[in-house]
Parts: structure tokens; C-alpha cells; sequence
């Protein structure tokens, strides 16, 4: 993926526009930064603009009389920074008046992370991709050299994915099983994204594990264009205001992969190279009196032929990737009380794999919608929602008889599965200040149609302060969701159930996500039921359950110039599940649970970023984790077709720990009349080599490991805005 970087001026300006709550342009607001002199008014417009010199970090407040003041944190090296702020003044409370407000923002859930697109790009070793950053998370392991999110012992399936409220139903791109190469979300079409990683309230349903909830950009006030040519492809970014109301934003991207191959190094064959292009779109029109408008669009296409390694095959898996989503979102304060939202989405995906006798076109068509509406009472908020997933998916094309028999030689099966499913849900969700606490309480119900199913699913959320800047945190809730489509290529007549999990979380948590010190310490106990499992016919039901338990550790602190964040996961998991691509691999199933692929006990990420100067900085990252569970195969038996291989117990060895080490260096300058970032990274500095399976020989009497496609990684660009 294209490593992009936004940039910093010699002189940092400061732009933006006030509103109040009912959309109308706020003038003579006083807008200055904290701590020093420098100020200056909103224009009749309500626009400001202010410049800083010499560039650094602070805290920006806007005021004006008979409203709450706003303060927003600013970085000179955040690509936020660049983009025109859009601030919303509330009315401030007065003494004995009754005032009729919004609700305030939620309290936040244990298990949460915030991230912006800073932040993504400053990971060393993400590629500038969301997803390989969220890896480096506690709570999350990496089973594989993909982007897949596996959390506290959840299979990467149980993620929600969403952008502004609609469902991302394929959040990755070059898309494998257990998810894919890469994040198919580009980072800087976002404003943030908060990554729940356990304990989510009753407002997200049909996920067990986790919800990544990203918030696209809002509508531009000032025109900006972005270029990025890098090593591995190029990007342009374009983002125009069209009046007082309206804007418009641009993005697209194109790889060309060849390059950083030459410089590299191909150790394994490629026909195609992995390569691609997205497009993107964004109509925004914010009526004073009707609310603010987003329509999204956007277009992924990928493509590419890589050697693979496999129980009996190795050759050439291609695979091919075109998706589309379209979003229509709305927002706006009903009454100057109800925070009203509501979204419809349609994505259209198709793919198509050949592996050995693997031969699979997947078409997918999603349509989902979602609303709510949240207000303040007195000390209490209210949220009430609902949402709905219609879910359309053709599988056609031929299968291995036995998982992961890409050669065929145990024969292959014809599959057409058309399947079809509707979820819908709502739920109603309060919370309260009770003294030091603040409490949530909500309750979800859901409907799963092909299921034949309706649950209601309690869940509960308490934050205690504790201490100055100390508090600790309690979740708990049931949670649901319906089985992926490819399980229903072999079922029953009794169908599948909705898969089911309960959460158990407690932390401690010392600062803020936004001071010097940040430091979180969890324990989560997870429990598992009516999971697919592959009866002794070969077929799927409900009968697999599993746990996951564990420990979460993270800390982070930041100077002027030094900042550092560590963390550290312990996990243990078992399960009694099958894998859809596991079906009739194992003759017979042992009793009781083992552990699955994802079970991934310890894991460890320290990064550091360090600025030598104003222009000049750098960023380091160490990862260490547990090898990867693997079956092996303790011997064979000759057919006509070849050697059938015969299997050890599920998940009995485990490979070589994983580790690499990664680094990124960034220079700020003025090129081309334009800010510019100059910019090189180098992944796994000192090569070191990490396998997460082994390659057998055609009798299976030896074996050997099937080591990294790019050991060593150098990569470079440079970034224009202007």
C-alpha cells in the first residue's frame, strides 16, 4: 500500500469555520491559542484564520458570549491540522434557566482505542494501512502476514466494520481467508476511528468480538490537493467547498508494484504482481435547517497470482477483487434536544480464486440501514436505535473434498450456494452519573430470519473515578451473531444457529488518551456457543462452543519530542469449532475443545517517535509474539491419485516465535511551491526470518518452512499539499 504522510509548513495556518447547533454561521466569536497572545475574530461568514509562526503543537478555544468555549488540540504534524475545522458552539448553562440541549458525548466503554490517520501512518511497519496498525493494539494478534484482526481469541469474521454508520462488509483488500492483505479503508479519507475491542454496548450488534467504528471527513471549507508518489504507487487527493454550504472530495490511488519488487527482491514467483486501484468520492451539503447531508462513493479493484505452498499443491493461487459501496448519511439536532443519525448503504463484491482444483467466484450484495436518536434528560441519557442487514451472497465453482487439499488428491465438490439473510435489530440504551460512577445500561434485540431466531441481549458498562485521573471500568453483555454464508454449502435441515458470546471485562486506567501518561490494564473472560462445527456427516451444526481469557497491558507517554507506547497481551483460547475451510480435513474429532489458530498466548509491540528537529524525525517499532499453531502431518497413505496425508492431533505444535523490527524516517520541507514530506521506511530492519506454516514434500516424509514473501522492505516517497 502507498505509505502517505501529511506535511508541515514553515508557518502553520490555522482555518476554520463556527457554527451554532442549528447550522448558522456564529461571527465575532473569539478564536485564540491557549496560553499565548495569538487571537483573532469569526468573520460574518464565521469563518477565522489564524496563523502560527514558528509551527508547533497547542490547543486551539473558540468563545463567544452566551456559549460553552471549545478547545480542540492541534499538531503541526497531524494531517488534521491541515483540514479546515468545522466548530459547533452550544449554548452555555445559565444559572436558574432551563436549558434544552443535545446529549452529551457517551462515556467511553472499556476496551476502547481511538485512532487517527497520524497515527496509522507513524505505526512503523503498518505500510500506512489501518488494519496493520490496529494489529499492533493489545488484545489483537497477527496469526499471519495479513491484515486480518483477530481479538481476544476471536476468529477475524467477528469484527463489525463501520463508516459513518454504514456496514464495511469486506474491510480488506487482496482478500484471503482470515481476512487480507491489506485494509481496503484508505486511512486519510478519515477523521478518526475508535476500535472496540471488547464489551461494546448495546448500540452495535451481529459482531462477537470487536467494532471498528470509523468517522469519514467532514464537508472541506477551503480547497487543498494532496499528491503522494511513492516507491509501490501514487495518490491524489482533492477536496473543494462549493459555496457556503456544499463541498466535494476526490481521492484515488494506483499501485504499481513492480518497482519495489526490483529493489527488493522477489523470493517467490508472482503472475501477476499484487497490484490495484480505489476511487473514492464525497458529497457533503450541510442545511441550516435540515440537518448535514454525506454521500459516499467509492470502487476497489485488485488482482494477484502469488506461489503458494500447500498440503499436497504447490502453485500458482490467483485471486481477483472488485468491490463498490454507496452511503448516504445524515445527521442533525432535532428540537435542540434529540441528536439524530441515520444512514442506508449498499456494497456489491465479487471475487474470483483459483488455486489446484480450487476454483470459487463469490459474488456478495449487502444493504443495510441504520438510525438513532440519543437526547439528554436531566442527569440521564437516552439512546434509542435500530438497524437491518439484508444479506445476498452466490458461491460457485468447485471446492478440495478435504480442507486445504488444493491438489485435489482426495477429489473436489461442485458448489452452488445461494444464500440469503436478513438480521434486524434495535436496542434502547441509558447511562447516568451516580456520584463517581456513570453507569450504562442497554438492551438489544435482534432477529436473525434464516435462523428462525429473536434473542433480546442485556449489556451493562460502569466507569468509576477512583482517583485523580484514576478509574476502573466493569462491561459485561451477551452478544449474537449469524454464521458466515460459506457454512451453508453443507447444513441440514435444521439450519444454523446465531453464534453467541459473553463478555466479562475489568480494567484500570491511570490519564488520558490525550496526556502525558496513558496507562490501561484489563482482564476479559469470554465464553463461546452454538459455534459451526463439522458433524460425523460431514455436515455443519450448532454444537461448537470454546472460551478465550486474558490479560491486555498498554502504556503510553509523550514529551515534547519523545513519544513511546508499549504494550503487552496474554491469551489463552480453546475452542470446539470448524473453520469452513477445515471441513472433512480431520477423519475424526478429538473430544472436548483444543485451541485454535488464533491462539496466539503472548504478544508484545514497544514503538517510539522521536524529533530531532523541527523537520527531521523518526519512528522505531519492535514486535514479538508467539509462532502460530500448526497440525502436523505424521504420515501418509499412497493412492492412485497420490498421498492422502494423515494428521496429528488439531493444533499440537507450535511454530518459531514472530519477530521484526521496523523503521521510518520523515523530512519536512518546501518542494514545488508546496509543503512536502520526504520519506523512507525500512520493514524488518534486520531481516529476520518469520513462517507461519510448512511446505511438505509429496509423500510427506519431509517437510520445510514456507518463509516470507519480503523479508526486508525498503520503501520511499514524497507527499505535496497545497
Amino acid at each position: 500500500m502507498i505509505a502517505m504522510l501529511l506535511v508541515l509548513a514553515l508557518d502553520l495556518v490555522l482555518r476554520g469555520s463556527v457554527y451554532d447547533q442549528s447550522g448558522l454561521a456564529v461571527s465575532k466569536a473569539l478564536v485564540y491559542v491557549d496560553g499565548t497572545q495569538l487571537s483573532t475574530e469569526t468573520g460574518t461568514s464565521g469563518r477565522f484564520e489564524l496563523t502560527i509562526s514558528p509551527a508547533r503543537a497547542g490547543t486551539l478555544v473558540v468563545y463567544r458570549d452566551g456559549f460553552s468555549a471549545v478547545s480542540t488540540k492541534f499538531d503541526p504534524l497531524d494531517p488534521q491540522t491541515f483540514e479546515p475545522v468545522r466548530v459547533v458552539l452550544t449554548p452555555a448553562p445559565l444559572s436558574e434557566t432551563v436549558t434544552v440541549r443535545a446529549p452529551r458525548a457517551p462515556a467511553q466503554p472499556p476496551s476502547t482505542f481511538s485512532m487517527r490517520p497520524l497515527d496509522v501512518v507513524r505505526t512503523p511497519g503498518s505500510a500506512a494501512d489501518l488494519m496493520r496498525a490496529l494489529q499492533t493494539l493489545p488484545g489483537v494478534a497477527q496469526i499471519d502476514e495479513g491484515a486480518g484482526l483477530y481479538v481476544r481469541g476471536g476468529d477475524s469474521s467477528e469484527v463489525l466494520v463501520l463508516l459513518d454508520d454504514a456496514i464495511v462488509f469486506h474491510p480488506y483488500r487482496a482478500e484471503i481467508p482470515g481476512g487480507g492483505l491489506f485494509g481496503s479503508v484508505e486511512p486519510f479519507l478519515l477523521a478518526g476511528a475508535s476500535f472496540a475491542t471488547g464489551g461494546f454496548s448495546a448500540r452495535y450488534g451481529n459482531a462477537l468480538s470487536a467494532v471498528l467504528d470509523l468517522h469519514g471527513l467532514a464537508r472541506p471549507d477551503a480547497p487543498q490537493t494532496n499528491v503522494t508518489v511513492g516507491l509501490a504507487g501514487a495518490s491524489l487527493r482533492l477536496a473543494r467547498p462549493l459555496g457556503a454550504h456544499a463541498g466535494l472530495r476526490v481521492s484515488g490511488n494506483r499501485s504499481f508494484p513492480g518497482l519495489p519488487f526490483a529493489l527488493n527482491g522477489r523470493p517467490y514467483e508472482f503472475n501477476p504482481l499484487p497490484g490495484g486501484w480505489d476511487l473514492n468520492a464525497s458529497a457533503h451539503y450541510d442545511s441550516p435547517s435540515a440537518g448535514r447531508f454525506k454521500a459516499f462513493v467509492n470502487g476497489i479493484g485488485d488482482g494477484v497470482g502469488v506461489h503458494v505452498d500447500s498440503v499436497s499443491f504447490g502453485g500458482l493461487l490467483r485471486s481477483s477483487t472488485i468491490s463498490h459501496l454507496a452511503a448516504l448519511h445524515w445527521t442533525d439536532v432535532i428540537g435542540r434536544a434529540w441528536l439524530a443519525t441515520a444512514t442506508v448503504g449498499v456494497t456489491r463484491y465479487a471475487r474470483g480464486t483459483t488455486a489446484g482444483v480450487l476454483s470459487l467466484k463469490t459474488t456478495d450484495v449487502r444493504a443495510s440501514w441504520r438510525a438513532a436518536v440519543e437526547r439528554a434528560l436531566g442527569a440521564w441519557t437516552l439512546g434509542l436505535g435500530g438497524d437491518r442487514i439484508d444479506a445476498r451472497t452466490h458461491l460457485d465453482g468447485t471446492v478440495p473434498e478435504r480442507g486445504g487439499d488444493l491438489g485435489g488428491v482426495s477429489g473436489s465438490t461442485p458448489l452452488d450456494v445461494r444464500y440469503g439473510d436478513v438480521v434486524s435489530g434495535a436496542y434502547v440504551e441509558t447511562e447516568r452519573r451516580i456520584a463517581a460512577a456513570t453507569v450504562t445500561v442497554g438492551a438489544r434485540a435482534q432477529q436473525f430470519s434464516l435462523a428462525r431466531e429473536t434473542a433480546i441481549d442485556p449489556r451493562v458498562n460502569v466507569a468509576v473515578d477512583v482517583a485523580s485521573h484514576q478509574k476502573l471500568s466493569f462491561a459485561w453483555g451477551l452478544y449474537r451473531q449469524a454464521p458466515d454464508a460459506s457454512y451453508y454449502s453443507h447444513v441440514s435441515n435444521a439450519g444454523l444457529q446465531a453464534m453467541r458470546a459473553r463478555h466479562l471485562v475489568a480494567g484500570y486506567e491511570y490519564g488520558s488518551e490525550d496526556g502525558p501518561v496513558h496507562l490501561r490494564a484489563e482482564t476479559y473472560w469470554k465464553q463461546y456457543e452454538a459455534l459451526p462445527l463439522e458433524n460425523a456427516g460431514g455436515l455443519f451444526v450448532s454444537n461448537g462452543y470454546g472460551s478465550a481469557h486474558g490479560v491486555d497491558l498498554f502504556g503510553h507517554m509523550k514529551s515534547r519530542r519523545l513519544d513511546v507506547t508499549a504494550d503487552y497481551s496474554w491469551l489463552a483460547a480453546e475452542r470446539r469449532w470448524t473453520a469452513v475451510l477445515d471441513r472433512g480435513k480431520f477423519t475424526m474429532l478429538p473430544a472436548g475443545t483444543w485451541r485454535p489458530d488464533f491462539d496466539i498466548p503472548h504478544t508484545a509491540h514497544v514503538m517510539t517517535r522521536f524529533d530531532f528537529t523541527r523537520r527531521l524525525s523518526t519512528s522505531a517499532g519492535w514486535r514479538i509474539s508467539s509462532g502460530r499453531l500448526d497440525t502436523p502431518v505424521v504420515g501418509a497413505v499412497s493412492t492412485t491419485a497420490g498421498y492422502v496425508p494423515i494428521y496429528g492431533a488439531i493444533n499440537s505444535e507450535r511454530l518459531p516465535r514472530y519477530e521484526r523490527t521496523d523503521l521510518t524516517v520523515s523530512y519536512l520541507s518546501q518542494l514545488l511551491h508546496s509543503r512536502a514530506v520526504l520519506f523512507a521506511s525500512v520493514g524488518n530492519l534486520f531481516a529476520r526470518t518469520n513462517f507461519f506454516e510448512y511446505a511438505y514434500s509429496a509423500n510427506f516424509s519431509a517437510r520445510r518452512p514456507v518463509t516470507s514473501a519480503t523479508p526486508r522492505v525498503v520503501y520511499f516517497g514524497v507527499t505535496l499539499t497545497r
